[in-house]
């Protein structure tokens, strides 16, 4: 499984977030998402100042809670495979901090292997 790679101590995307030779640069969607229901809702409240809903992006739909969500541009960012568990727990020795997973800020249908270097709450 392909996983987003960062760590949270960067946010150069450029910088790669860990020296291994399976990290690479991977293409994900971006997802807009919107708290709202429907595209009519959107549109009421926010056309004047962004377009309506639908002639924006592509692949419109509601995800998982019900709130609608386009597909935008695709962004550049770094990423894993990782198969296995051993494979996860390698990374982990091999970046020598904790590590977190869970649903990418660009795209919730894409996970992301953060590596927990500093504090960000």
């Amino acid at each position: 499984m392909i996983f987003v790679l960062r760590r949270t101590s960067r946010w150069d995307e450029e910088i790669k977030p860990l020296e291994d030779d399976r990290v690479k640069k991977i293409s994900i969607t971006r997802a807009e998402i919107r708290m709202l229901n429907t595209p009519e809702e959107f549109d009421a409240r926010f056309s004047k100042s962004e377009g309506k809903w639908l002639e924006v992006g592509t692949n419109h739909r509601h995800d998982a809670r019900g709130y609608i969500t386009r597909d935008r541009e695709q962004m550049q960012m770094w990423g894993i495979e990782i198969d296995t568990i051993e494979d996860l727990l390698n990374l982990m020795k091999l970046a020598k901090q904790e590590i977190v997973i869970h649903s990418c800020m660009w795209n919730n249908d894409v996970l992301e292997i953060e590596i927990y270097d500093t504090w960000r709450e």
